[in-house]
C-alpha cells in the first residue's frame, strides 16, 4: 500500500466522482480507477458501492476515509515541519489543549514574548481523543478524570462552568430579570435541574465533565441534545433547543453569539479541573524545557 493510493482514494471519496477526481489529480481516469481497485484488493474489501458511473462510499469506505484523512494530515504536518526546520532551523513546540482554553493560549502568548523564536503547533479539543500518546506533545493541558489518569500532571486551574441560554428560550426572561435586579446574580443548579440540556459526548461512554458534575450534585440531567462538537453544542443552545454548560475558558464563541446569554453559577465547585503535563525531560528539547519551567513557575 502506497501513500499515493491513499491520496487518490481520498480524492475519489470526497468528490464521489471518478472523472472529477482524476481531473483534480491531473491523472487519467483509467489510472485512478486502477489505483483504487488495487487498494481495495490489498484491503480485501470494497470501499465504494458502484452503480454504473455513480460511486458512493460504503460503510468500510467511510471508516477507511476517516483514518486516511488523519494519516495524510499527520504526514503533511511532518513534511511541512521538517522542510521548515531544514530551511529556517525553526523548532515547533506541540501543545495539546482541552477545549479552546483561552487561559492556556494567554500563557503561551506570555512565553512567546519571552522567547520570540518559538513556534507552536496547537491541537485543541484533545478530550475528544480516545487514546493520547504524551510523546506526541511537548505539553498537554487536559481535564482531570479517568480518561487521563495515566498522566502524572500538575494542577493548572479550575475552569468554572457558565450556563448558556438561548435568547428565545423560556428561561431567558426570568434569568435576565434576575440579572438586571442584581448584577451579582448567579444561577442555582436547583433552579434549572428540570430543564432540557445539551451536552457534548465524546465516544460511546465519554461525556463532558459537566454531566458528571450534575450527577454528583444529585440530579441526572434531562438531555435533549447530544453532540460531539463544541460548535454544534453552541448552535443547539442558540436555537433554543436546550440550555447547556460551557467552561469559561472555552466560551469565546458563545460570548460572541448574539443569540446566547451566559450566566455565572452559584456553585463554586461546578467547574472542570485542568491539569498540565509534559514529555519526559530526556525527550524535551531545550526550548521545550524552557516552556516547562515557564509554565510550572507560573502555576506555582
Amino acid at each position: 500500500m502506497e501513500i499515493t493510493q491513499i491520496r487518490y482514494f481520498v480524492a475519489v471519496a470526497q468528490s464521489e466522482n471518478m472523472s472529477r477526481a482524476a481531473a483534480e489529480l491531473g491523472i487519467s481516469q483509467p489510472s485512478l480507477s486502477k489505483s483504487v481497485s488495487k487498494l481495495e484488493s490489498e484491503l480485501g474489501c470494497q470501499l465504494f458501492n458502484r452503480n454504473g458511473r455513480h460511486i458512493k462510499l460504503n460503510a468500510e469506505g467511510k471508516r477507511f476515509l476517516a483514518g486516511s484523512i488523519v494519516l495524510l494530515r499527520q504526514l503533511d504536518d511532518a513534511v511541512f515541519d521538517v522542510r521548515e526546520f531544514a530551511q529556517n532551523h525553526v523548532e515547533r513546540l506541540s501543545v495539546g489543549i482541552a477545549g479552546t482554553n483561552s487561559k492556556a493560549l494567554s500563557l503561551l502568548a506570555d512565553f512567546a514574548r519571552q522567547c520570540p523564536e518559538v513556534r507552536f503547533r496547537l491541537q485543541c479539543g484533545i478530550e475528544a481523543k480516545s487514546n493520547i500518546d504524551i510523546n506526541q506533545y511537548d505539553m498537554l493541558i487536559y481535564p482531570a478524570g479517568a480518561q487521563f489518569n495515566k498522566f502524572e500532571g500538575f494542577e493548572f486551574y479550575r475552569d468554572p462552568y457558565l450556563l448558556a441560554v438561548g435568547k428565545g428560550h423560556p428561561l431567558m426572561e426570568r434569568l435576565s430579570a434576575a440579572k438586571e435586579e442584581d448584577p451579582c446574580f448567579a444561577v442555582s443548579l436547583e433552579d434549572i435541574k428540570a430543564e432540557d440540556f445539551a451536552f457534548i459526548q465524546y465516544g460511546k461512554d465519554h461525556f463532558e465533565p459537566a454531566y458528571a458534575l450534575c450527577v454528583k450534585q444529585g440530579f441526572r440531567p434531562r438531555v435533549r441534545v447530544f453532540t460531539n462538537e463544541l460548535d454544534m453544542h453552541r448552535q443547539a443552545i442558540a436555537q433554543g433547543l436546550a440550555i447547556g454548560f460551557v467552561a469559561d475558558g472555552s466560551a469565546g464563541s458563545y460570548r460572541n453569539d448574539p443569540n446566547i446569554a451566559l450566566f455565572p453559577l452559584a456553585n463554586d465547585s461546578f467547574g472542570v479541573d485542568l491539569m498540565v503535563c509534559f514529555k519526559r525531560q530526556k525527550h524535551l528539547s531545550e526550548l521545550g524545557l524552557a516552556l516547562r519551567d515557564f509554565v510550572l513557575s507560573h502555576i506555582n
